[in-house]
């Protein structure tokens, strides 16, 4: 299994759909601007495209587990720094 770490997250200054920007530390590969955006009261984990094509493969196979985990750590981090439930509602693909 591929180890995933939040290594920053920064929530933004409420413009837009983005609430929060994290840095992501997924095996070897570190992805920055890793969005988490609220579509319709959804919490969302974006990935930045032209990154996941250009750097991740072949060192690192984001599969769905992987990407699973990925989401749920950033989520996790998310609420932790908003105070929000950790285990709430919000859990969207």
């Amino acid at each position: 299994m591929t180890a995933v770490e939040v290594l920053d997250l920064r929530l933004s200054d409420g413009a837009g759909q983005t609430l929060a920007v994290a840095v992501v530390q997924v095996g070897p590969v570190e992805i920055r601007n890793v969005r988490v955006t609220d579509r319709d009261g959804r919490l969302f984990v974006r990935l930045p495209g032209t990154l996941m094509r250009k750097r991740l493969k072949p060192a690192v196979s984001l599969d769905e587990p992987v990407f699973l985990e990925l989401r749920e750590a950033v989520l996790a981090e998310y609420r932790l720094t908003t105070g929000a439930d950790p285990w709430g509602a919000s859990r969207a693909l």
